[in-house]
């Protein structure tokens, strides 16, 4: 199964499998890069930065790499054993790994920064946290029950009121 992703500018697409990663230009179908990827695992998820400088991709035994989108090649890739991670989302070259009960893990140079809990009080511990994005702003996050969250810097969290939504499994960078 490949995972197919097309930027924040929408001229270039990421497309990966268990073994590679090709970037291809939008207009001409010519190809930036294609590199080997080590782990041979499933993606799971593949996000672009805000900027389309690094690509982060998550794979199904909670392997997380880091690409340089414009050298075409790996900076770090790592498997954290039992982090159960079920999406990323990019901060420039920070990767934010969302767990699936409101944990994020936050990776700089394949070292584990301080870990955000985004747990609401008005979201029940039978939910799971399905999706993750960043903007300059805040980071936001939603549920398997259709709540949104928004946390900023200070991990302030706070609901984002959404109407009769029976989940939320996608969430994309047009806020």
């Amino acid at each position: 199964m490949c995972t197919l992703v097309q930027n924040q500018t929408s001229d270039k697409i990421a497309i990966a499998n268990s073994s590679s990663l090709k970037v291809i230009s939008t207009e001409d179908f010519t190809q930036h890069f294609q590199i080997t990827l080590e782990s041979n695992q499933n993606i799971i998820t593949l996000k672009w930065s805000a900027k389309s400088d690094y690509i982060g991709i998550i794979a199904n035994k909670d392997t997380i790499y880091l690409i340089d989108a414009n050298e075409g090649k790996i900076l770090w890739f790592h498997e954290y054993k039992l982090r159960f991670f079920v999406d990323i989302a990019l901060d420039g070259n920070v990767i934010f790994a969302l767990g699936n009960k409101f944990t994020v893990a936050r990776f700089l140079d394949k070292k584990e920064l301080d870990p955000m809990n985004v747990h609401f009080e008005g979201v029940s511990f039978n939910s799971t946290s399905t999706t993750v994005i960043t903007t300059s702003e805040a980071y936001y996050y939603g549920t398997k029950m259709g709540t949104l969250l928004k946390a900023n810097a200070e991990n302030n969290v706070q609901q984002i009121k959404m109407g009769d939504i029976k989940g939320i499994s996608a969430v994309s960078n047009f806020l």
